[in-house]
């Protein structure tokens, strides 16, 4: 605002802001608006992607989070808010596909190793927690497609079964002397 001559000093920048002038501002608007664009997305039916939308929208929530806590004197001097965002990101992948894998990605994409066991713990947590309250997005959507279901969807039921209630007694075989007639009633 400086270069458009909307103020002339830094001081005036201060007493005037805007949206764009706070970062809580700034980022509460990206959120809402992100928020609202993902749900129509997902809403029409609109290929989007799996690790987009929790990356950017934890990322954004964890930095939102630091600033907050920052400007109500929570957060210690010197504390970098960007590793709120980071730890953010990666936990909420990791809830979404319940897989720890997240934390190398996040890791390898920052290049900030000394944010690992953070976002190690923030990882797990979220991994812990989401399998408290639903299953994975993968698990969903075996199940929404009634496709083979792993072992942890089956009913409880089968768990207590023991392979030979499963199977079956007069197993339909063929001789090798057998015509059409007998292998095709099989």
């Amino acid at each position: 605002r400086l270069i458009q001559n909307d103020v002339s000093t830094i001081d005036e920048l201060s007493l005037k802001p805007r949206i764009g002038d706070s970062p809580i501002l700034t980022l509460t608007f990206y959120l809402i608006s992100k928020w609202l664009s993902i749900s129509l997305t997902f809403a029409c039916n609109i290929p989007f992607g799996i690790f987009g939308p929790p990356l950017d929208m934890r990322d954004v929530t964890g930095r939102w989070f630091a600033e907050i806590a920052s400007a109500l004197n929570i957060l210690p001097a010197g504390t970098v808010k960007g590793a709120y965002g980071v730890a953010g990101s990666a936990a909420c992948v990791a809830c979404v596909v319940r897989a720890t894998a997240p934390v190398i990605i996040v890791l390898e994409m920052t290049d900030q190793m000394e944010y690992a066991i953070p976002v190690m713990v923030a990882v797990l947590t979220s991994y812990l927690v989401g399998n408290i309250f639903s299953m994975s997005f993968f698990d969903v959507s075996i199940y929404m497609r009634k496709l083979p279901i792993m072992a942890s969807l089956m009913a409880k039921e089968n768990y207590e079964k023991r392979a030979a209630d499963l199977m079956m007694m007069n197993y339909p075989s063929i001789s090798k002397d057998a015509d059409r007639g007998e292998i095709l009633t099989i």
